[in-house]
C-alpha cells in the first residue's frame, strides 16, 4: 500500500481545504514568504486570505500582482500560481483576494495510503483521556477527531496513547503514537498521529483491518454516519468527571 511522493497537476474548480488552513504566499516584489490563513472562497472566482503581515506590506500590493500559494491538506502539499484581485485593510480585517487558479499541483507526503473509517477511540494525553473517533488510518498513522478541545493539553511531537477496537478482531488495541499536526474545524479538534514501533500482534491487527476494508465500495463518510452522543464523557484527571 505504499504511495510514491510524486507531483501531480490537475484542473480545478473548487479547492480542497478547510477554513483556517495555514498558507504561505510568495508575492511578486515582496521579499520572503508571507504566512497567513486561507479563510474561504467564492467558487471559481477568488480566494480569501488573512495575514497579520499583510498590513506591513500593503503599499507593495497591486492588482494583477503575481502570487504563489502553498498549503497542506490531508497529507498533501498543494501549490498554485495566481494573481491578486484586491485587498481590504479596514480594522480588524487584513485580507487579500486572489483569483481562483486554473491548475493546482500537489505532492503526496504520505508513504502509505490511508483508508477512511469511523472507529470509536480513546486518546490518552498524560493522565487525561479524551473520547473521539479515528477518521482515517494506515500502517503509518491515523487522524483522530474529538468534540472535546484538547489543544491546550497536547504539544506537537508529544507521545500519546490511542485505544480502539477493530471490527472482526477480538482484542482492544493499545497503540503508541506521536502527534504530528493539529487543527480546529468547527466544533471538532483533529490530530494527525504517527504510529510508533508496534508489537507484532498490534501491527498485524492494523494490517488485518486495512486488508478487510480496502476492497469495500467507496463511501463518503459524513458526520451523520456517526452518533457522537454514544461516546462516554471525557475522563480528565483532577476533575469532577468519572
Amino acid at each position: 500500500m505504499d504511495a510514491c511522493n510524486s507531483i501531480t497537476s490537475e484542473q480545478t474548480g473548487n479547492l480542497f481545504f478547510e477554513a483556517g488552513t495555514q498558507v504561505q504566499l510568495e508575492l511578486e516584489g515582496v521579499p520572503g514568504r508571507v504566512k497567513g490563513y486561507l479563510l474561504g472562497q467564492f467558487p471559481q472566482e477568488y480566494l480569501i486570505f488573512h495575514s497579520r503581515q499583510i498590513a506591513d506590506i500593503k503599499r507593495l500590493l497591486f492588482e494583477d500582482q503575481r502570487v504563489v500559494c502553498r498549503y497542506m491538506h490531508s497529507g498533501k502539499v498543494y501549490g498554485f500560481k495566481s494573481t491578486v484581485v484586491g485587498h481590504h485593510f479596514q480594522r480588524p480585517f487584513k485580507l487579500v483576494f486572489v483569483k481562483c487558479p486554473e491548475v493546482v499541483e500537489n505532492l503526496n507526503l504520505r508513504t502509505s495510503t490511508r483508508m477512511d473509517c469511523r472507529l470509536p477511540a480513546e486518546l490518552t494525553v498524560g493522565m487525561d483521556r479524551y473520547q473521539g473517533i479515528i477518521t482515517d488510518i494506515s500502517e503509518a498513522g491515523c487522524r483522530f477527531r474529538s468534540k472535546q478541545r484538547i489543544l491546550d493539553g497536547l504539544r506537537l511531537g508529544e507521545e500519546v496513547r490511542l485505544s480502539c477496537s477493530f471490527p472482526g478482531i477480538a482484542d482492544r488495541q493499545e497503540l503508541r503514537a506521536t502527534c504530528r499536526n493539529s487543527s480546529v474545524n468547527g466544533d471538532f479538534t483533529e490530530f494527525g498521529l504517527q504510529f510508533e514501533t508496534m508489537e507484532k500482534d498490534r501491527e498485524e491487527a492494523v494490517e488485518q483491518y486495512l486488508k478487510s476494508v480496502q476492497d469495500l465500495p467507496s463511501h463518503d463518510l459524513g458526520e451523520d454516519d456517526f452518533q457522537w452522543n454514544d461516546l462516554p464523557p471525557c475522563r480528565r484527571s483532577g476533575s469532577m468527571y468519572p
